[in-house]
This record gives structure tokens, C-alpha cells and sequence, in this order.
């Protein structure tokens, strides 16, 4: 028994693994919809980028109406049924994702020339509108036209409500999209940790 007996010991504030939740983009939009959106969002997996990433791996979801009240996005629903799930419970994100200035340098794809608020969220009700929305959030300010990493182990606490769903979305504090606007997003890893 080389000796080791009870001597490695977990600490009490370690992370334990629950599961892990990923997107696969390359025969459709894997579930994913349309979240709180004005007008008409259209989702199509599959796709490339369009100045040409080499593969086709990216969900494309493209506005047709300027955002103008509160944030819009994408969401998946109920990703957390295969194991037991806690308010305490914190999630680690990655993803890609790339933001289309289709009006050529000036950002009025996105409703100005700063860059755009991205907001990765857990802990949604499964009902999309805005009144049943809690949990946390992780963000992170991006540019457009380049493909940007939400780096792993952004993170944050479940917090109030038992997560089910997961969105994607676009604060209103910052750039909203335009009627234009078109993004990309692939690879989308969360891992869910328990206390």
C-alpha cells in the first residue's frame, strides 16, 4: 500500500467535477434558439466564417431588427438534467466567438464603434422573458471582426436559481446589435463544479 494511507486529504473548499455541457455545430444549430429578440433572429449550423476559417463549425445567427429594449441573445435549454444540481454550484466557460461588421470598419453593426458587452449566463428559467431570468453572468468586452477566445475558467456562481438553461446574449449597457449584425460562435465548453 506504499505507505500513503489517509495522508492525501481533499480540501474542503476543492472543486468537485459535476459534468460538462458542449455545442457540436457542425450539422445544425444543436438545439440552440433564439433568446428575448426583437424582430426576427435567424440561427443556421454549419457555417464558415466569412473571411474563411477553413472549416465549417460555426452556429451563424444573423439580426433583422435593430435590438433596442434590454439584451438579446441565444439560448439552450435544460442542460443540466444528467446530474444533481445546486444553487452552489460555479461554472467555468470557453468559447469562441466572432462578431460581423457588415457596414464595413464603422460598428454600426452593433450600434457603435466600442466594443461590444458579450454575456455568457447559467441559471436561467426555462421560460426566456426577462422577468424569470437569474443566475450568473461572466462577461467580457470584444472587438469585431476577429475571432476572440472567452478564455477558460471565466467563471461564476449559480447563485439563487438551479440552473437549467444557458444563454449567450448581448447586455443593453453596452453595443446592442443592428438590424445587420451577424455573429459566429463555436466551441462552447462548460464545466459545472460543486463546493
Amino acid at each position: 500500500m506504499l505507505g500513503l494511507g489517509n495522508s492525501i486529504v481533499r480540501s474542503s473548499a476543492a472543486s468537485l467535477p459535476l459534468g460538462t455541457y458542449t455545442s457540436d455545430f457542425t450539422s445544425g444549430v444543436d438545439s440552440w434558439e433564439p433568446w428575448n429578440e426583437q424582430g426576427t433572429m435567424t440561427l443556421t449550423g454549419a457555417q464558415n466564417l466569412p473571411d474563411g476559417s477553413g472549416d465549417s463549425t460555426w452556429l451563424k445567427v444573423a439580426y433583422d431588427t435593430n435590438q433596442t429594449s434590454g439584451p438579446s441573445g441565444i439560448f439552450v435549454r435544460n442542460i443540466t438534467t444528467g446530474w444533481t444540481r445546486n444553487t452552489t454550484d460555479h461554472f467555468e466557460v470557453s468559447m469562441e466567438i466572432y462578431l460581423k461588421n457588415g457596414s464595413g470598419g464603422d460598428g454600426s453593426s452593433w450600434g457603435g464603434t466600442d466594443d461590444v458587452n458579450t454575456r455568457f449566463r447559467a441559471g436561467t428559467q426555462a421560460n426566456p422573458s426577462l422577468d424569470n431570468v437569474t443566475g450568473a453572468d461572466v462577461s467580457l468586452s470584444i472587438d469585431q471582426d476577429v475571432v476572440v477566445l472567452f478564455q477558460p475558467g471565466a467563471s461564476g456562481t449559480i447563485g439563487q436559481n438551479a440552473y437549467q438553461d444557458l444563454v449567450i446574449h448581448f447586455t443593453s449597457a453596452g453595443d446592442k446589435p443592428s438590424s445587420d449584425a451577424i455573429f459566429f460562435v463555436r466551441n462552447i465548453v462548460v464545466d459545472f463544479y460543486a463546493q
